[in-house]
């Protein structure tokens, strides 16, 4: 059926193809059309290896609309979903890199019973330390530990991230995360 949808972005959650079929009538029927398809990566936690890194901190929450900021111009808002005040109450699950009291790099995670999802990182170029992606990776382990598996979604073009998480020990499950707009 056709709803007459105003301009607008979904996203769809799959563990096989025969999953996402079952939408393409509604996604043709409202003239969405595919424009970022993620692949979920998982790491078990005996396979982590920890460093220490003295130059990544914790978020403070006078650092969050810095960080709302930081996140903004790396991603786009239909995939960037937290708000400003959202951002705020996850400040405990930010890690953040500074050079000059700038943030130049940030790691956003969401924690669950069994599981801990890294939601999303960013690292500006140039920077003092040229470690500063995985000291960011290392100490969001070192925060959850009580964890069994850490997962994340990654943009399955972005062949640079995707050697990163493997060489971190992440390797890809079934599970498929895809975005469509309709304009």
């Amino acid at each position: 059926q056709n709803f007459n949808l105003k301009a607008n972005y979904i996203k769809i959650l799959t563990k096989t193809d025969k999953q996402l079929l079952q939408h393409n009538d509604f996604l043709k029927l409202n003239h969405f059309k595919e424009i970022l398809n993620h692949k979920q990566m998982i790491l078990k936690k005996d396979e982590i290896k920890l460093k220490k890194f003295t130059f990544i901190s914790k978020a403070s929450h006078e650092d969050s609309k810095e960080i709302y900021s930081f996140f903004r111009k790396y991603f786009d808002p239909y995939l960037f979903y937290f708000s400003q005040k959202n951002l705020e109450e996850k400040i405990p699950n930010i890690l953040v890199y500074k050079e000059n009291q700038k943030i130049r790099a940030a790691l956003i995670y969401t924690q669950t019973l069994n599981a801990n999802f890294l939601d999303f990182i960013a690292v500006d170029r140039n920077l003092k330390h040229k470690n500063v992606a995985f000291a960011l990776l290392n100490h969001y382990f070192a925060a959850n530990t009580q964890n069994k598996f850490f997962k994340l979604f990654v943009e399955e073009k972005n062949q640079k991230a995707i050697n990163f998480y493997k060489r971190a020990g992440f390797c890809f499950n079934h599970i498929n995360l895809k975005f469509y707009r309709n304009f």
